[in-house]
């Protein structure tokens, strides 16, 4: 898995990708460790995303697409990043 950048955060998703088409989808989850990926993307409407990130140097990458889309990020550990488009 390559690391997000910033330039490929605008372009789309790499790594651990999950996608949900639809209404009503939700994406819950827990990276534990370092040096870890995570993308998802979401279109559709009412969608949710709630995320934990507990180590260093973590990057998680989430798109949301639609209307009435949420999400929450809690992270701890040094060194994360997190690219929301909503």
């Amino acid at each position: 898995m390559l690391p997000l950048s910033l330039g490929r955060a605008q372009t789309g998703l790499v790594a651990g990708v999950v996608t949900q088409t639809g209404s009503g989808n939700a994406v819950t989850g827990t990276v534990t460790g370092d040096g870890n990926v995570f993308a998802a993307e979401q279109a559709g409407g009412l969608n949710a995303i709630l995320f934990t990130i507990l180590g260093d140097d973590n990057e998680v990458l989430f798109l949301q697409n639609g209307r009435s889309n949420s999400a929450g990020l809690h992270q701890q550990g040094s060194g994360n990043r997190a690219i929301f488009r909503q």
